[in-house]
């Protein structure tokens, strides 16, 4: 991933010497790239700096750093991490080859945007972007992010101007002002309802919001929306094949677009439907194109006996296309999930199977890649919402809906997935948050009674906000909700942190918006099928041809949870005992100090993550204030 960094002030706020300038945007790119990159671009002037490199990977030969590079003639300065789309003029630069010292194909496109429609150039730009724009005759900067957001950007403002940065910790770097703890986030994190949009871990850092322009004038700052999923046509009358015709050839276009610049791809390799076929299409892509590297890279991690081992699937797809194979065995080798690597500085907060996934990252960077796909986004794309359901109860059809949504029936999973996705629609949010208000929920009951309210409250308002939002379609807003809910967010943006000290470019090709739209439009049928988990029709008939029996016939998916169980309660189980009493948590005012962390292994899932969530956090503010 490309690391942009700089420091913005305008008008009559007190002006940073050049010197100071230039220190803070290589102590930003230092933390975020290391002290070497490549295709380092720095430009400066009187209202500020602005930075953009990339790490080295592997075993990169030296590049010849600049400094100070030129602006364009009109002053206005582009720095994006950015891979704009369906640009033919930018497709053909990169295609040429271009100079890493100067402003990129995508950073001109995005300029051209600008030139044509000023603060709106966003709405006007296709692909998946974060990107700082300083025009200096108007005075203004804008910060903009893409609407599917797996690209990061934050910014901080102080008294002297605003910093932004592609990592939170970044902001800090120069040391002239300490990271504090926002107590409210962490509360949010701890109950899985932390999202880092919007304000974030870090006290008066702010997260962009995906499909919004941050806009810095004299004025102040302001936030407008550039990007809109909804509303999204239905697609109706096709056949299964129609669908699934489609399908493939969205997914084959969101592949594409991603491989066409690179010079390797690897594909992080699970073994479950999605990650196969992320794989096998950037094969028959690489192909089809005629890239000449090499075939593409499956990095793929052994779980040894545990549920969540996948590794049949994975080498049936390697041997179905000739891929290279890179495997790495997180039991015989668990330093890499290890919780001491938490406590390194700008580390994100522990989570023990995105920590393995930088070994893959590693070997991907040893493997002179640099580009890696991953299959997240498939299982949020492909799922139902509740509002699928509001179709079939018009028509009349109840007892298809019941059959749909309680299956199992006689289960506590088949009520509580009935209840979520049509009973609990029914009531109105007024009533359901006056309940709740009664009757404490398991895992909220970590919490401290100020910090349990404060939540509350603002479930409540988002509960409105959600209520009285303008929308047409229920089902596309449920959707768009959920990747820029938590969990989603935060894990892009976890694996983003890695990728991007490696060097790699991390690209998700569910979550691209032309496929998403095509998803959503599909009856519901056609994305998951019910009685099943995770049976995704459409796909698995859009893959058919290019998927290993193996992996076409399966029905089951992996359980990472019983990994995150071994670490927990053994691979690191005394790494991890100096933190089972989470004493600054405590110390805080977060948790309630009878809390213990002891054996979460043996919890029920709901409650053993919010465990985890605790020892996530305790490492995170011990690395935060050693």
């Amino acid at each position: 991933m490309t690391a942009i960094a700089g420091f913005v002030n305008l008008g009559a706020r007190s002006e940073a010497s050049r010197r100071e300038t230039d220190e803070l945007l290589a102590a930003m790119l230092a933390h975020l790239v290391g002290s070497e990159p490549r295709g380092l671009r720095v430009v400066t002037g009187p209202h500020g700096g602005f930075a953009r490199g990339t790490a080295r990977c592997g075993r990169e030969p030296d590049a010849p750093r600049v400094a100070n590079a030129v602006p364009t003639s009109d002053g206005v300065v582009v720095v994006a991490d950015a891979r704009i789309d369906d640009d033919e003029a930018c497709d053909a630069a990169w295609r040429a080859g271009v100079d890493p010292r100067a402003e990129s194909p995508d950073e001109r496109a995005i300029r051209s945007a600008y030139e044509r429609h000023g603060d709106d150039c966003a709405q006007h730009l296709r692909g998946d972007y974060a990107f700082a724009l300083f025009d200096p005759r108007a005075q203004k900067l804008l910060l903009s992010r893409a609407l599917l957001g797996t690209r990061t950007l934050y910014y901080l403002e102080e008294t002297r101007g605003l910093r932004f940065a592609s990592e939170a910790q970044a902001l800090f770097a120069d040391g002239a002002r300490e990271p504090e703890p926002n107590l409210e986030a962490i509360a949010q994190f701890l109950v899985n309802d932390y999202s880092d949009n919007g304000p974030t871990l870090w006290r008066d850092v702010v997260s962009v919001h995906p499909g919004t322009t941050v806009v810095l004038t004299l004025q102040g700052l302001r936030t407008m929306r550039h990007a809109a999923l909804e509303p999204v046509e239905p697609l109706l009358g096709l056949g299964d094949e129609a669908y699934a015709e489609r399908v493939a050839e969205a997914l084959g276009r969101a592949i594409r677009r991603r491989i066409l610049r690179s010079k390797g791809v690897g594909v992080t390799l699970s073994g479950g439907l999605d990650s196969s076929s992320v794989a096998c299409v950037a094969e028959q892509e690489r192909r089809r194109l005629g890239l000449t590297h090499e075939p593409v890279v499956a990095l793929h991690s052994r779980y040894g006996n545990l549920a969540c081992d996948e590794t049949p699937s994975s080498l049936a797809v390697v041997r179905r296309w000739g891929l290279r194979s890179v495997e790495h065995d997180t039991l015989a080798d668990p330093s890499w999930s290890a919780p001491s690597r938490a406590l390194q500085a700008g580390a994100p907060p522990y989570y023990p199977s995105a920590f393995a996934f930088d070994a893959l990252f590693d070997a991907a960077g040893a493997c002179q890649l640099d580009t890696v796909l991953t299959g997240e986004g498939g299982d949020l794309c492909l799922a139902r919402t509740p509002f699928d359901f509001v179709e079939p109860l018009k028509s009349g059809n109840a007892r298809s809906v019941v059959r749909q949504a309680f299956q199992p029936l006689f289960s506590m999973e088949g009520l509580r997935r009935g209840y979520d996705l049509t009973l609990r629609q029914a009531i109105p949010w007024r009533l359901r948050a006056s309940v709740r208000r009664f009757k404490r929920a398991g895992h909220d009951a970590i919490l401290t009674d100020r910090w349990h309210e404060a939540l509350e409250q603002r479930r409540l308002e988002r509960e409105l906000a959600w209520e009285s939002a303008p929308r047409g379609d229920l089902r596309t807003a449920t959707l768009l909700r959920w990747v820029h809910g938590a969990g989603q967010q935060f894990c892009t943006a976890r694996l983003g942190y890695f990728a991007r000290r490696r060097g790699l470019t991390l690209e998700h090709p569910f979550l691209d918006e032309p496929l998403v739209r095509l998803l959503l439009s599909l009856p519901s049928e056609q994305r998951n099928a019910p009685l099943r988990r995770k049976p995704k029709p459409v796909l698995r008939r859009a893959m058919r041809d290019l998927l290993p029996a193996k992996v076409y016939r399966r029905q089951n998916s992996a359980e990472y949870s019983s990994f995150v169980r071994t670490c927990l309660d053994d691979l690191h189980r005394d790494a991890l005992s100096a933190v089972m009493r989470p004493e600054r948590l405590i110390d805080l005012g977060v948790l309630r100090p009878e809390v213990r962390l002891e054996s979460p292994d043996a919890s029920p899932l709901p409650l053993f993550y919010r465990k985890l969530a605790a020892i996530a956090m305790e490492l995170w503010l011990r690395q935060l204030r050693p």
